[in-house]
């Protein structure tokens, strides 16, 4: 099955302008933006990763909410600015981390 916009992990620009066209503008409504809201994204993480997640953010010394948050700034930057948390070859043996994406550093001392 292919995957669709609406289902795709990554949904590329312009991919629902064709949805958005058929929208009756009488009930569409523009607000600005508030610089100062929250997101609150919800994550479920499971099995070894949880485990990898409390055995990092404790290394640490942070919340596991930290450390996410911290890896979703780290990701927002070029990757040449980006090597505190993920230089080259720095993971754990046998975990597969997709390119291009953002690594994470493991410290083997600290686990």
């Amino acid at each position: 099955m292919t995957p669709t916009p609406w289902t795709d992990l990554e949904p590329q620009p312009g991919d629902f302008d064709a949805d958005l066209a058929t929208i009756d503008p009488r009930f569409v409504e523009a607000h600005r933006g508030n610089p100062t809201t929250k997101v609150r994204i919800v994550v479920s993480i499971e099995g070894e990763d949880a485990r990898r997640l409390q055995r990092l953010s404790a290394a640490r010394g942070e919340k596991p909410t930290e450390l996410i948050a911290e890896l979703l700034r780290e990701a927002d930057k070029p990757a040449a600015k980006s090597q505190r948390l993920h230089p080259p070859n720095t993971v754990e043996p046998g975990v597969q981390i997709p390119a291009p994406g953002p690594t994470l550093r493991v410290d083997r001392a600290a686990s």
